[in-house]
Parts: C-alpha cells; structure tokens; sequence
C-alpha cells in the first residue's frame, strides 16, 4: 500500500476512534464532565468529527481505493 495512502486512512481512522471514544464518554460518563460543560455542544462536535472522518474515509476508498 502507498505510505501516503496508509497515512491518510491511518489519520481518519484515528479520528473516527477518538470521536467514538469522546462521545462514549459523554453518553456513559457525563458525571465526569465539568459541571459548566455545555454537554449538548461537545456531543455536536464529537458527532461533527466523527461524520467528518468517516465521509474522509469513504471519499478516499471511493476514489483511491484502499490498495
């Protein structure tokens, strides 16, 4: 596989799970959250992330392929 091609998967991938991994928290853990924490916002970014990076994912194996 090209290493610029692995590198970029690898990045998105890594955002996909940081975003599932934020928002895990925010869901199953909120006691955890600082108590002025607009929850509601950081749960519309942590979803924005995650979508952002999977629309990467499928545009890049769409057009590149994932060889």
């Amino acid at each position: 596989m090209n290493k610029l091609l692995k590198a970029s998967l690898d990045k998105y991938e890594a955002q996909k799970s940081e975003a599932i991994a934020h928002l895990e928290i925010l869901f199953n853990n909120s006691v955890g959250i600082g108590e002025h924490t607009d929850i509601l916002a950081e749960i519309d970014k942590w979803v924005n992330n995650l979508s952002q990076a999977e629309e990467n994912l499928k545009t890049i194996k769409e057009y590149v392929g994932d060889r």
